[in-house]
């Protein structure tokens, strides 16, 4: 989750708007995590590019391989479905 209040709230609320369309493919739940993550903290740039995207996947695939941090990354959007606004 990205450093601050401000854009804590931010990744919160676009999460919340992107989990119905991500369905049940937790790869993509977490993928969508990092990128947004990253790009709320200033570390990817308007247009993303290869490497952006490699560093995305890597930090993605860290996560998948490690079953605590990859049950932290699910249970974030799962509380923010459950959430109401």
């Amino acid at each position: 989750m990205p450093s601050d209040k401000k854009r804590n709230k931010t990744y919160k609320d676009i999460l919340k708007k992107l989990m119905p369309h991500l369905k049940t493919d937790e790869e993509l739940v977490v993928f969508s995590e990092v990128a947004l993550a990253l790009k709320l903290d200033g570390f990817l740039d308007k247009h993303v590019s290869d490497t952006d995207v490699d560093l995305i996947l890597k930090i993605k695939e860290s996560i998948l391989n490690n079953p605590e941090k990859f049950e932290e990354a699910l249970s974030v959007s799962h509380k923010l479905l459950e959430e109401d606004d």
